[in-house]
């Protein structure tokens, strides 16, 4: 850790843009070459990339397209992700779920959780990436970076009170050392609050 800065880039919705295949995000090409800027000119700490990753939804192909286009990146500074519904959501296959959710995920009736992973059920995501092990694997996890403490949190799992995830979160949020991370974000997929 560089001390007292921490200069990050945090985003969600990439997508992948590799000719021939043009992608579901044009602008995927124009945000990592200036992402790999950023990082080779001494910038960029880390890259934090919470949710909708490759917009694989179970096409394998695309998943390595989308590694392609981040190569640069990904071996100049970490680069840290957590899942989104498209990687994620499924109502089948549920024995698959790496997270531990029981039987299809996480389907509250307040919210649009559908079958947008086109039935990765997160595999692809948790086998590509490897994050602390102080939570559930790409699901949820926290790490120090100098005064930052950064929590990821999974929009895509059941976080109510509870929960594995609320618990593990709770946890993790009493332990934190002001003194030493007096800054905590915290990130996941989908907003928690909309106004919309």
């Amino acid at each position: 850790s560089s001390g007292i800065n921490a200069e990050y880039g945090g985003y969600g919705d990439m997508g992948v843009y590799y000719p021939p295949y043009n992608g579901d995000s044009l602008g995927a090409a124009a945000v990592t070459r200036a992402l790999e800027r950023e990082a080779a000119a001494g910038g960029l700490d880390f890259v934090l990339h919470f949710g909708d990753i490759s917009y694989a939804r179970g096409r394998g192909y695309i998943w390595d397209q989308f590694m392609t286009q981040m190569t640069t990146l990904s071996e100049q500074v970490p680069y840290m992700v957590g899942v989104g519904n498209h990687e994620y959501d499924h109502v089948s296959g549920g024995d698959k779920d790496p997270s531990g959710a029981p039987e299809n995920g996480f389907h509250p009736e307040w919210g649009n959780y559908g079958d947008d992973g086109g039935g990765e059920c997160g595999v692809p995501t948790s086998h590509r990436y490897i994050s602390p092990d102080n939570g559930n694997g790409v699901f949820w996890y926290s790490f120090d970076y100098g005064l930052v403490h950064v929590i990821q949190i999974s929009s895509e799992n059941d976080f109510r009170p509870g929960t594995r995830q609320y618990e593990w979160l709770e946890k993790d949020l009493k332990s934190v050392d002001r003194a030493s991370t007096p800054w905590v974000v915290v990130t996941s997929h989908r907003p928690l609050y909309t106004s919309q």
